[in-house]
């Protein structure tokens, strides 16, 4: 026996189909939209389009009637918005769907290292600029002093070992703000300390060409041969020694030596110091342990005083060689966190005081991210020295008021 769709004959001759039978019920097959979560999010708003910008002008003009019976209800916000997408499904769907296809076909342009590179070196930047703002408006206690009240500068002391970047520190730091690799302090390698004389290095702001509102103090590198001796670190806390003044760590220092400054103020004094270490020798700390100790001595007259102390890691890429590729890999890096902890436990200081930077050193150019460890640990250094100065609050008051 023959099917009903082959006894058709003639222009009726037409495949048997179910919407030719009045007698068969057929439901539109409604749109499937599915979103998926691994997908991008141009996959995603495809199905979107697809769904809302369909061929049936029926669901286009109902959304617009939909937006029209809202507003009058007053919800007009929601109202304009079905208004517009209906609007959009009639005239502009194949228009948008067109528009996806194209951004669709740039997709592997922004996934390409060199853009993403690109678009991190932008926020690294603004990262770096945004810091460097900050400190170059940076005045001693300025958030809680008024602006009658002008304290004319914070002073930070580089103390450690010879050879670990004391001197690089200040220049790297100095460089940040000249915006040039900018070296004035001699520095280098080398088997006695470069530095022989105590210095007070101002930092000049390029773009106010003013000195802003820290000093960085350099002393001769600790060996063992010159460790620091109590008296004169006191000495050195309590702002007698002047810039340029030839100090031996361990030599003996008179009041009666030129250049010696019999009666400080507060603005002579040293209100945070800066221990800076190499990263690469915590691990073989037996090896400068005279030198280590002398350092947890003179801590104990720095605590005596009140005057906060911090760490500066350098020489970090020794430590961890993602470092020397990237230096923001230090901020996650396990090996500089493992370091960070045994420097904590061996000074008795909080890790969050202790700063690892990367000194420069063989770089012709600045980069941000050098910069922005640089910046992070001067940020905090001064935050240290706001807090002994905060202690004396009242003596700033009534001694630097305009």
């Amino acid at each position: 026996m023959e099917s009903s769709a082959s006894t058709t004959t003639g222009s009726d001759a037409l495949y048997y189909t179910p919407w030719r039978d009045k007698s068969v019920k057929w439901h539109p097959r409604k749109p499937n939209v599915r979103f998926n979560p691994n997908e991008d999010f141009i996959t995603n708003f495809e199905q979107i389009i697809k769904f809302l910008f369909g061929k049936r002008e029926g669901k286009a003009i109902g959304l617009f009637m939909a937006g029209l019976l809202l507003s009058s209800f007053g919800l007009s916000r929601l109202g304009s918005l079905l208004e517009i997408i209906g609007f959009l499904s009639l005239f502009r769907g194949a228009t948008i769907l067109r528009l996806l296809k194209r951004v669709r076909a740039l997709q592997p342009v922004f996934d390409s290292p060199v853009l993403k590179q690109l678009i991190q070196n932008i926020g690294e930047e603004k990262t770096r600029d945004s810091l460097k703002l900050e400190i170059e408006n940076y005045e001693p206690l300025q958030d809680l002093l008024n602006g009658e009240v002008h304290f004319p500068r914070a002073n930070v002391l580089l103390m450690g070992p010879i050879g670990v970047g004391k001197s690089s520190f200040f220049n790297t730091i100095n460089s940040i703000f000249r915006g040039k690799i900018f070296n004035i302090a001699r520095s280098g390698s080398s088997e006695h300390s470069l530095t022989t004389k105590f210095r007070r290095y101002p930092v000049i702001s390029s773009s106010s060409n003013k000195e802003m509102g820290f000093c960085l103090c350099d002393a001769m590198g600790l060996e063992p041969n010159h460790l620091m001796a109590k008296e004169n670190m006191k000495y050195l806390l309590e702002g007698h020694i002047q810039d340029k003044f030839l100090l031996d760590p361990s030599g003996s220092v008179s009041p009666d030596i030129p250049g010696f400054k019999k009666r400080p103020v507060l603005e002579d004094q040293i209100h945070c110091v800066a221990i800076v270490l190499d990263a690469s020798t915590v691990d073989a700390a037996d090896a400068i342990k005279d030198t280590i100790q002398n350092i947890k001595e003179m801590q104990t007259v720095m605590n005596s005083m009140d005057v906060p102390q911090v760490v500066i890691l350098t020489c970090i890429d020794k430590v961890c060689k993602q470092t020397k590729i990237d230096a923001s890999n230090a901020l996650k890096s396990k090996l500089i966190d493992k370091t960070v902890g045994k420097v904590s436990e061996m000074l008795g200081l909080p890790q969050h005081n202790i700063f690892p930077v990367k000194n420069y050193e063989k770089e012709c150019e600045l980069d941000p991210n050098i910069d922005i460890l640089a910046l992070l640990a001067l940020k905090g250094i001064l935050n240290n020295a706001d807090a002994f100065l905060f202690m004396h609050r009242d003596e700033i008051v009534q001694g630097y008021s305009s």
